[in-house]
């Protein structure tokens, strides 16, 4: 997964860029890691990643997709 080792080291060599506010590319990114696992990808291999999030998760105001637009059965 290129973006996710890209993001990975991008972490690795800049860890606190992420302060107190998300960049554009922060919020655009987010949201496709953020679904990775479901997609099968294994973020385990990217701690530098699972960090990141972990970070843009603790920003003030930061709701998770399924608290915002709750997912329906298909049933």
């Amino acid at each position: 997964m290129l973006r996710a080792s890209v993001i990975s080291v991008t972490s690795a060599l800049v860890p606190s860029r992420l302060s107190s506010e998300a960049t554009i590319a922060d919020v655009a990114v987010y949201g496709d890691v953020a679904y990775a696992e479901e997609g099968a990808i294994d973020l385990s291999p990217y701690a530098n990643v699972k960090a990141w999030m972990g970070r843009v998760e603790k920003l003030p105001g930061f709701k998770k997709y399924a608290d915002l637009l709750p997912q329906q059965d298909a049933a």
